[in-house]
């Protein structure tokens, strides 16, 4: 079996759920090949990256030399037609150059089985043009803010895709009833793969148990409106007025660190708010491993977007570490309330406050969520029955292909 991924940013940071699906499929010896939109030059790397060799796996949709063309692929008639279909199955204005991508990477990947993307965005647009020129099954991935954004032009392109693909995959029953209700595809075409966690790397943790300790609480995330930083901040202020024993761990990076930075000062908590930057997958596990409790308090921005099931909150989880979230979208499919971790209203600082001050309290408590946690994700989180029913789906797409 041979897969070509086509991805808007590879490889990148915040998006460990690709790494890790790409990383299992190829401890099963399915063959990968990776086309990326842009190289994200980040300073830090997840350590997989290298450890698999996946920069030699890559490769940009940069534009060719003219001389690299096969003109026997390319130059037949059949071809044209087969072009100017996929070209214009979006009706998008891509220019010249675009189509010459589009001719020279679809002979370079002519014997992939499969054309995979992740997110109904650019990338999976490229992906479908090519696999309509290889005549190759095409699935793809949706996540979140692709799919969730008001934006018009979202919809027409989630729409488009949604009718292209042979399957869709997506990481929870929410998205699932969403995207059959935006585009109108049947509940079949729709497969729900949980984006999971590499379970291996994750060891027990023991949280600290007298209630007059300090407490590590830690939120990993980019800084963005839908990861509701701001209320974590504003809670924590509540928090110490009974518990000055307590720090926030803050690790990740985006477009409102500096908002938040400052934001943290004028409430005079510079000394309990730490902001460590971006971190590696294996770094974020070590700062994991010395925290009580984790935080991510999501919100439904004001474009749509909102989280799916949080991969840091699975991290956590899988580390027996208690965790406390809101009830919008398909966290409630993570997390039940009272039993995995405490759910809570978004853009709500106080009730957020309660429940933080509640586990403060209860080591006990902690220590049921945390177990209670760390099953959940055994169960039905496991990455090798996810990776399973996504290979079945692809194995019997190719012996359809093949009939």
């Amino acid at each position: 079996m041979k897969i070509l991924y086509v991805l808007d940013s590879f490889p990148k940071l915040s998006e460990t759920f690709i790494l890790n699906e790409i990383t299992e499929l190829l401890k099963r010896n399915v063959q990968i090949e990776i086309l990326a939109l842009n190289d994200p030059n980040e300073t830090v790397v997840n350590t997989d990256v290298t450890k698999f060799n996946l920069p030699n796996l890559t490769r940009y949709f940069h534009l060719p030399p003219i001389s690299k063309l096969n003109p026997t692929f390319c130059l037949t008639p059949s071809f044209y037609v087969k072009l100017c279909r996929s070209y214009n199955s979006y009706g998008s204005s891509f220019n010249f150059k675009h189509l010459i991508r589009l001719c020279y990477y679809s002979h370079y990947y002519k014997n992939v089985d499969i054309v995979h993307a992740h997110f109904a965005y650019r990338a999976a647009i490229v992906g479908m043009q090519i696999s309509n020129l290889l005549h190759k099954p095409f699935t793809f991935t949706a996540h979140a803010y692709e799919i969730f954004d008001k934006n018009h032009y979202s919809k027409t392109r989630l729409s488009t895709l949604s009718k292209a693909a042979n399957k869709i995959f997506t990481p929870s029953a929410f998205n699932k009833n969403y995207i059959v209700g935006e585009t109108g595809v049947s509940e079949e075409k729709i497969e729900i793969i949980r984006a999971t966690i590499a379970f291996g790397k994750f060891d027990d943790v023991k949280s600290s148990d007298p209630p007059f300790d300090t407490i590590r609480i830690i939120s990993i995330g980019r800084f963005m409106e839908k990861k509701g930083f701001e209320y974590l901040i504003k809670a924590i202020k509540i928090v110490i007025e009974s518990h000055e024993s307590v720090e926030l761990i803050l690790i990740g990076e985006g477009e409102l660190q500096s908002k938040l930075i400052d934001f943290t000062s004028k409430l005079g908590l510079d000394d309990k708010v730490k902001f460590m930057g971006a971190r590696s997958n294996e770094e974020c596990i070590e700062e994991l491993g010395r925290s009580d409790i984790a935080v991510l308090p999501c919100v439904i921005a004001e474009n749509g977007d909102m989280d799916v099931c949080p991969l840091t909150l699975q991290e956590a989880m899988a580390m027996g570490i208690p965790v406390v979230s809101t009830e919008i979208g398909s966290i409630k499919e993570l997390i039940e309330d009272r039993k995995e971790g405490i759910l809570v209203r978004e853009r709500d600082e106080s009730t957020l406050a309660e429940a933080i001050i509640e586990l403060i309290r209860n080591p006990k408590l902690r220590k049921y969520m945390g177990s209670k946690g760390k099953e959940k994700i055994i169960k039905e989180f496991n990455i090798n029955t996810q990776i399973n029913k996504q290979t079945e789906i692809w194995q019997k797409m190719m012996n359809n292909t093949s009939e």
